[in-house]
């Protein structure tokens, strides 16, 4: 596990700039919609992005597709997990004023939920 300073709004209300986030190692095959996660992206020189899952597109041996989105952004991303791409995990807690948040915790659980059935599939319907 290791620990990330968010930067930016694009995941507010959820995360807030200046939170940190720890990330658990995981592979694409233990993420399911409504995860947090954090991707290097392709051609960014290496930054961080940490996104919520909306959907995993396809799953296979050498690259997994995934579309991912800031809940505070209307734009979709579409990420090729491969070799240029990596998928560093999941967030499993968020740290802010020195107090630890579990992303696993029933009132996250339930927004995630939430989340998941309502918000997901109207933005997928809607190209968003």
């Amino acid at each position: 596990m290791f620990a990330l300073s968010v930067k930016g709004t694009s995941m507010q209300p959820f995360l807030f700039n200046g939170d940190s986030v720890l990330v658990s190692p995981c592979s694409p095959g233990e993420l399911k919609a409504g995860d947090i996660v954090a991707v290097a992206l392709a051609g960014t020189d290496g930054m961080i992005c940490v996104h919520r899952l909306l959907r995993k597109c396809t799953e296979r041996r050498t690259h997994a597709d995934l579309i991912i989105k800031g809940d505070d952004i209307s734009r979709m991303e579409k990420v090729r997990i491969d070799s240029e791409s990596r998928l560093f995990g999941k967030v499993v807690r968020i740290i802010r004023r020195n107090k630890y948040i579990s992303t696993e915790n029933r009132l996250v659980g339930l927004f995630r939920l939430i989340y998941s059935l309502v918000f997901i599939p109207y933005q997928v319907a809607r190209g968003h």
